[in-house]
């Protein structure tokens, strides 16, 4: 359906593809960083891939507000800038093309990930504060 759509719209979209998560969690680490779009902000959500992504050692570009902004800062997971904010976004790419040292290192990026956004612990947590 996706492809047969964009065969008639008049969008410049190229489909690449499709792959399992296995696949996905195979190619990530090959790639700088990770984009995670959320043009229209919904109040009280937080996109999953900020939580998912850091495992893989891959720092998160971030364009939206809200919680989702708070979560990038708080735990030093990349940057972030406002969704419609082009020209801070080319900025920012600019900079962080020029020097490398502004980015976070993938082997904390895991640890963070481990530390604080481990699904075990958390349902632990969860469990033990329902308990109460």
């Amino acid at each position: 359906a996706v492809v047969n759509y964009l065969d008639t719209c008049s969008k410049s979209i190229v489909y690449m593809g499709s792959l399992s998560k296995s696949e996905l969690h195979k190619q990530l680490p090959q790639y700088h960083m990770a984009l995670a779009p959320l043009k229209t902000r919904i109040y009280g959500s937080v996109p999953s891939k900020l939580f998912e992504l850091p495992h893989f050692g891959l720092p998160v570009l971030y364009l939206g507000s809200g919680e989702g902004r708070n979560v990038v800062s708080q735990y030093t997971l990349g940057w972030s800038v406002n969704s419609s904010d082009w020209n801070r976004l080319n900025a920012l790419l600019v900079d962080l093309d020029a020097d490398r040292s502004k980015w976070p290192l993938p082997g904390a990026l895991k640890k963070t990930a481990t530390r604080e956004f481990n699904p075990d612990d958390q349902l632990s947590l969860l469990t033990a504060y329902l308990r109460q």
